[in-house]
């Protein structure tokens, strides 16, 4: 992977936001995250799928893509 482009706090963001640990919606906030699309089993795609204001807009075996808000 080409991760050391970003840098280590972005690298860090993403893997707690992606597993659903401390803080992740205050990151997704931060970001003004208003797409996702992680793999289906994933912490992340789990907490969304009981997060209000997400919907579930595409789903698979493989992922997931949730919108946030109106479209």
């Amino acid at each position: 992977g080409r991760t050391d482009l970003y840098g280590d706090a972005i690298l860090s963001d993403f893997l707690k936001t992606a597993t659903a640990g401390d803080d992740w919606r205050e990151t997704l906030d931060s970001y003004d995250i208003r797409l996702v699309v992680v793999e289906a089993q994933s912490g992340l795609a789990g907490a969304l799928a009981a997060e209000p204001g997400w919907t579930l807009a595409y789903e698979d075996d493989l992922a997931v893509i949730y919108t946030r808000g109106s479209a």
